[in-house]
């Protein structure tokens, strides 16, 4: 099966399944032709909100080596939608919005992670971009994958970070705006709320990309 065909199959599918639940779907695999895996493919969320040590670490830094990323997230899933990058930190304010996104039967349980984040965060000093970049060329990884806080951070604040990244050299091989946000946004509110952070963000991003387009051009 080519590529194309599995990515058809992929957006195709569900819709398929909710509009005909007696569907079969059949797929066929050759194994005698098959497509490389392009090197660097596969990464880790390195995640360290919930522990004591953080990215300068040796021992640490020496298990990261030994798994030879091809990536390395900054700064986590969950926990970076009340994470400041500035700081490395989070707020009380950001805990009490962004648990908020959250449907009523799992709010408490993810407000308990971003809470334990944010005091976790300040008795070691916070997470920082510059050591999270150091530890991913260290490891050999190609670089970081960003994901951006547009829960309860601002587009000015997004505009800095990815100017400060730049600024530094730090290599950044995706930026993630948000998330999981189709996840976590129950509410008409916060859909607007998201949708105010995330466009100002999206066309900031095209511009860059048709920046770089030019001048490689």
């Amino acid at each position: 099966m080519t590529r194309s065909a599995i990515i058809a199959l992929m957006f195709t599918w569900p819709l398929a399944a909710q509009s005909q639940s007696n569907t079969t779907v059949y797929v066929s695999i050759n194994s005698q032709h098959h497509t490389q895996i392009e090197p660097g493919f596969a990464g880790y969320n390195v995640a360290l909100m919930y522990v004591a040590f953080d990215y300068r670490y040796l021992r640490f830094g020496a298990e990261v080596r030994r798994l030879s990323p091809g990536w390395l997230r900054y700064p986590a899933g969950t926990r970076s939608e009340a994470f400041d990058w500035t700081t490395g930190a989070s707020h009380q304010s950001w805990v009490d919005g962004a648990s908020l996104s959250f449907s009523d039967d799992v709010r408490t349980d993810f407000r308990e992670v971003l809470q334990s984040s944010m005091e976790v965060l300040a008795a070691k000093g916070g997470e920082h971009l510059d050591d999270a970049a150091a530890l991913a060329r260290t490891s050999g990884a190609r670089g970081l994958i960003i994901c951006l806080n547009v829960f309860t951070d601002t587009p000015a604040s997004a505009k800095q970070f990815v100017a400060y990244a730049r600024r530094h050299g730090i290599r950044v091989l995706a930026w993630e705006l948000g998330n999981e946000p189709y996840l976590t946004l129950n509410s008409g509110p916060q859909r607007r709320r998201m949708r105010m952070r995330s466009n100002p963000l999206l066309t900031r991003s095209a511009r860059l990309t048709r920046t770089r387009r030019s001048a490689s051009q």
